[in-house]
């Protein structure tokens, strides 16, 4: 929990993946998220959901994999389930892309 709220305040933008060991769609989106990381690098924190019920509970989070994208240290974008790398390419892009107000 402490890493995800240190790398919110020190990098504009963060990606929080929300998972569990024995959640085998998570395995699959962590080798996607690793390819994500190389290409964009965007700091990506791993969050065990089953150790941080409070995160779970404060960001809404109903299954793994989740992935949520962080800007300036608010949520800007939630993304539930197994995605491709193109697509979360695409909504980090978009987050970076959004206007601040």
């Amino acid at each position: 929990m402490e890493d995800l709220m240190q790398t919110i305040e020190q990098n504009e933008v963060v990606m929080a993946d929300f998972c569990a060991h024995w959640c085998l769609p998570c395995k699959d989106m962590e080798k996607v998220l690793e390819r994500v990381e190389l290409e964009t690098n965007v700091s990506i924190v791993r969050v065990d959901g089953d150790s941080c019920p409070d995160l779970m509970d404060e960001y809404n989070i109903e299954g793994y994999p989740t992935i949520i994208i962080f800007r300036n240290g608010k949520m800007s974008r939630k993304l539930l389930g197994l995605h491709d790398k193109d697509t979360i390419i695409k909504a980090l892009e978009e987050v970076k892309n959004e206007k601040q107000g």
